[in-house]
Formats: structure tokens, sequence, C-alpha cells
């Protein structure tokens, strides 16, 4: 999600989407980061969690993402709160100030990307 109030975006990201402001001239900026399980932040919260990622860079076997709003099933192992469970839905936040030649904003899924 991307939100602007006055000259301030706020970008939210949880999951496998990504956010880009197009600054004045075509210069680009990124407003999220890719969430995979091979990260080294993603992989320890996994492990912490006592989940796995397989040789293929799937979370238990299945999703190739560490951060989601649904897939609830992954967010039920008990006594950890849910920032700390295999896959979460707690966003990276990043804020920006917009000035007056900034041209767009893009947020799409990274099937877009990919």
């Amino acid at each position: 999600v991307a939100v602007i109030n006055g000259r301030t975006l706020t970008d939210a990201n949880a999951g496998d989407s990504r956010a880009v402001l197009c600054r004045a001239g075509g210069k680009t900026e990124a407003l999220s980061f890719d969430h995979k399980p091979q990260q080294d932040r993603e992989m320890d919260r996994i492990h912490k969690a006592g989940r796995f990622i397989n040789q293929f860079r799937r979370v238990n076997g299945n999703l190739n993402l560490s951060q989601s709003i649904c897939d609830l099933k992954y967010k039920q192992v008990p006594g950890i709160p849910p920032a700390g469970q295999m896959i979460t839905a707690e966003p990276d936040i990043v804020q920006v100030i917009l000035r007056p030649n900034d041209e767009f904003i893009i947020l799409s899924c990274d099937g877009i990307w990919d």
C-alpha cells in the first residue's frame, strides 16, 4: 500500500509486491524490497519459528515468499507473535518526501517484475 499525506509518501510492503517511485527525469527509487526465504533476515525468522527452507527456496517446501497478508496456515506456531511467524504480514515501511517534479508511483505484484 502507498499513502500520500501532504508531501510525505509512505509505502508499507508485506509480501510479493513492489513499489517504485519515478522521480523527475525518469530516475527511479525503490520503495520496497523483496521478501524471499533465502534472505538472511527472512531465513533467521523462519528457522526461529521451527520451520525450514528446502533446496528450491520454498518455506516448508511450499511457498516461495516469506511475507504475506494471507496464507494463515503458515502463521499458527503457538507462542510466537505475528511478526515472528514463519510467514508474517508485518510490513516494511518506507517514507520519502515527494518533490515537485516527481512523476508517478508503480505498485505491482512480483509477477510483473520477474
